[in-house]
C-alpha cells in the first residue's frame, strides 16, 4: 500500500508484514516495532488524546507524527503473533461460555469467564477479549495501523460477523525497504527501547532508480 493510494494519513507500517514477520509472516514483532499507547494520567484516572490512544510511527507528510500537548503516558506493546486466529473465530460462542469457570469449581488452577458485550456476543480478540470476530479485529487494525478508513457494520446478536468494507484504490507504486541508522523524537526516547540495532526507510522505487524520500521505520 502506497502512500499516495490508501495509506495514512498516519500509520504505523504499509501492510501487516511490516510488524507481524518473526519467525515468518503473520508472526510477531520486535521489540522495535512495538505499537505506542499514550494518553493523559492524572490523579489514578486516564484519558484519551483527541487522536487516539495510538501514537503512530509516520505520517504521509513525511513527518513523525508527535504527542499531544500534556499526554504524560507511553505505553509499548509488542506485535503478537497472529497464528490460528482462524480457528478461535470459528469456536462456537456456546463452547466458550461453557468453558467459563470464574471462581475455578474444578479447582484445575484455571480461572476465567467469557466476555459478553453489550450487544450479546461474545468477544474473542484484543488485549481485553473487546472484539467479537476476526472479520471486525481485522478492520479495526487495518484501519488504526495503517490508516485507510472502514465503515463500521453493525450487527445484532443472531447475525454473521460483519464483513469489512474499505475504501482502497490500486497500488501504483512499489516501495521497497532503505536500511538506515534508527532515529527516536525526543519526546519518546526515555519511552522506547534504547537497543534498536538499525531501522529502515520506506523508499519510492521508479523503474529501476529509487529516490530516498520516504519515512524512518526502526525494525530489527
Amino acid at each position: 500500500m502506497g502512500r499516495d493510494v490508501g495509506l495514512g494519513p498516519r500509520f504505523n507500517g504499509d501492510s501487516c508484514r511490516a510488524c507481524h514477520f518473526q519467525p515468518v509472516i503473520g508472526g510477531a514483532g520486535p521489540l522495535d516495532v512495538d505499537v505506542i499507547r499514550h494518553g493523559t494520567l492524572a490523579a489514578g484516572v486516564f484519558s484519551a488524546p483527541s487522536q487516539g490512544t495510538v501514537l503512530h510511527r509516520h505520517d504521509t507528510a513525511g513527518v513523525r507524527p508527535a504527542p499531544e500537548v500534556g499526554v504524560n503516558f507511553f505505553e509499548p506493546r509488542q506485535t503478537p503473533a497472529l497464528f490460528g486466529l482462524g480457528l478461535v473465530d470459528r469456536i462456537p460462542e456456546a463452547t466458550l461460555l461453557a468453558l467459563a469457570d470464574p471462581v475455578d469449581v474444578d479447582m484445575n488452577g484455571i480461572s476465567g469467564r467469557a466476555h459478553v458485550l453489550p450487544d450479546g456476543r461474545v468477544g474473542r480478540f484484543g488485549w481485553k477479549a473487546d472484539v467479537p470476530s476476526l472479520a471486525e479485529f481485522t478492520r479495526d487494525a487495518l484501519s488504526v495501523e495503517l490508516g485507510p478508513p472502514c465503515r463500521r457494520k453493525t450487527a445484532s446478536p443472531s447475525a454473521p460477523p460483519p464483513t469489512p468494507t474499505c475504501s482502497r484504490t490500486p497500488r501504483s507504486a512499489a516501495w521497497t525497504w532503505r536500511t538506515s541508522s534508527p532515529s527516536w523524537p525526543d519526546s519518546l526516547r526515555p519511552n522506547v527501547s534504547a537497543a534498536t540495532p538499525r531501522s529502515r526507510t520506506w523508499v519510492r522505487a521508479s523503474s529501476r532508480t529509487s529516490a530516498a524520500r520516504g519515512v524512518t521505520c526502526p525494525r530489527s
